[in-house]
């Protein structure tokens, strides 16, 4: 679109309460107008004005997601062969997979690009791959199969060597755990290392620009208007960041969370931007990110009680005192935190991390600071949550990921805190929605149905109690998702004098689900970006 006034008709604009609107006006890549009755239209003076008929379609606030790991996306696009439920399930399904992928034009483009070989959600619990066969496999450099959590991964012989696991000066950082076999020698498994294996990662510029942009792509075609991106593990990836916005490649909004290591990195350079500070017109650091804990899938997640199948608790991947640290640093260069809590002893860490920070309640709840994930967060912790001004960002994909085996893992007393939205919602505390990709597939819509629907996996629902209704779904997708960057009195709601991000959709607000829906076109400030 190049008009700078545009008249969007006889359509359903979405707001959060009461009936929707007929029409939006569009000026300058903002909304200057919206009503209920065409009739008002009249009085408009819109001679000039391009007039789109929505034909009774939907109009909504840009739909985001508030967790994502972009250049993850890209990667994954070049690492995966396989649908995230497609993982192998023997080791012949294993084997065959990745001679399908070594002899793949995928890989022979990139093979020359990249120093180690990695692979994304290959195999799953029910298939472990061995050190033997991964070096069969892949013995000319490092190998690294991510399970899709990202969370735990095997690798092969020369990973192993370039890691230096076995070496005698090797100190294994707190709370990673290497797996080991009779004789002391590293197994090839290895949880909690995405860090560590990081370190031998050497990407070039041009490398992590590709990845990124393979990321953004997905996303536009998603039907995504701006995205929350986790990004910082490798060298250089946040200084391509700001050479694609410098050369207005990016299509969406991107609020960066970098890691806190890419944090010290840029702050011990001198080089750290400030919050808020934008490159072009669609990049902005925004938080840093923390890592609390690890994942309920391999049982890493941080609880106050024992796991049922495992005789521990999980792993805290940070103290109180720790956290304490890092929040004040993070707090000190005037940047909020998105804190990585799945487990409820992560959640308690963290709680008290800021409570000891030093800065009064009321300093710290200006930072809006994100508990990111949220799956298991107790009654007794909510008011505290409330005091500190927090916000949860849900990724609701998770809920039919993990229902069918979550209640034989999670001791039952911890049981009514499972990822309890709608009691976030009631009590006030801000939710906003995400996939965490490429964790989860990027489908917006999905992860409104799950929502809505919160399937068991067995024809049920997972904790009706906790169901969200459609217009509260799709809330937390776009008024939400603006919350989580403090930046809902700009866009999320499409009011008069706010940034016209939006998409129209095929949908009802009088559906009770979003399944038969789909994403039609998606603006920002009013310019098309994408169309299905």
């Amino acid at each position: 679109m190049v008009d700078s006034t545009i008249l969007f008709h006889n359509g359903s604009v979405f707001s959060t309460e009461g009936p929707p609107d007929c029409w939006i006006l569009i000026k300058d890549g903002k909304v200057a107008a919206r009503g209920y009755s065409a009739e008002q239209i009249k009085d408009l003076n819109l001679d000039n004005a391009t007039k789109i008929d929505l034909q009774g379609k939907l109009l909504t606030p840009g739909i985001g997601d508030a967790h994502i790991h972009v250049g993850d996306v890209g990667w994954g696009r070049e690492a995966s062969v396989t649908e995230p439920k497609d993982s192998a399930r023997s080791k012949d399904d294993f084997v065959n997979l990745t001679r399908e992928y070594l002899a793949s034009e995928k890989w022979l483009t990139i093979n020359d690009t990249v120093n180690n070989f990695e692979a994304l959600g290959w195999w799953d619990e029910s298939y472990v791959p061995d050190l033997e066969t991964l070096d069969s496999l892949v013995s000319d450099r490092p190998a690294i199969f991510h399970r899709r959590c990202l969370h735990v991964m095997a690798l092969n012989s020369k990973a192993i060597s370039a890691l230096r696991l076995d070496s005698e000066e090797f100190v294994p950082p707190a709370n990673i755990e290497i797996v080991r076999d009779e004789n002391g020698k590293a197994a090839g498994l290895l949880r909690e290392g995405f860090n560590l294996v990081s370190e031998i990662r050497v990407e070039s510029s041009t490398t992590l620009k590709r990845r990124i942009i393979l990321g953004l792509e997905t996303c536009v075609k998603a039907g995504l208007t701006q995205v929350h991106a986790c990004e910082g593990k490798e060298p250089g990836l946040i200084e391509a960041w700001i050479e694609l916005a410098k050369e207005n490649k990016l299509k969406i909004r991107v609020f960066l969370s970098i890691f806190y290591d890419a944090f010290v990195d840029l702050k011990t350079r001198n080089i750290l931007p400030k919050q808020g500070v934008t490159f072009g017109d669609r990049l902005t650091f925004d938080r840093v990110k923390l890592f609390a804990d690890g994942a309920l899938g391999a049982n890493t997640a941080a609880l106050s009680k024992h796991y049922k199948q495992a005789p521990h608790s999980g792993i805290a991947l940070e103290s109180i005192e720790s956290m304490t640290f890092k929040l004040t640093e993070i707090m000190d260069q005037g940047y909020r935190a998105e804190i990585h809590v799945i487990g409820d002893r992560a959640v308690d860490n963290t709680l008290g991390g800021l409570f000891n920070s030093g800065y009064s309640i009321e300093q710290i709840r200006k930072f809006r600071h994100i508990l990111n994930h949220s799956q298991i967060i107790r009654k007794d912790q909510h008011q505290r949550i409330i005091d500190l001004g927090c916000s949860c960002s849900i990724q609701p994909q998770f809920v039919t990921s993990d229902a069918p085996w979550v209640y034989e893992s999670v001791p039952d007393e911890l049981h009514d805190a499972l990822y309890t939205w709608k009691t976030f919602l009631d009590l006030g505390i801000p939710v906003h929605g995400g996939s965490d990709s490429p964790v989860e597939e990027i489908l917006p819509l999905e992860a409104i149905e799950a929502a809505i629907k919160r399937s068991d996996g067995n024809g049920g629902t997972f904790m009706p109690a906790e169901c969200l209704t459609l217009r509260e779904a799709l809330s937390i997708f776009t008024h939400g998702v603006a919350q989580g960057v403090r930046l809902e009195n700009k866009i999320g709601s499409l009011l008069p004098g706010q940034l016209a991000d939006f998409n129209i959709l095929n949908g009802s607000l009088d559906d009770t689900s979003v399944q038969n829906w789909k994403i039609l076109e998606s603006f920002v400030e009013g310019k098309l970006v994408f169309k299905a």
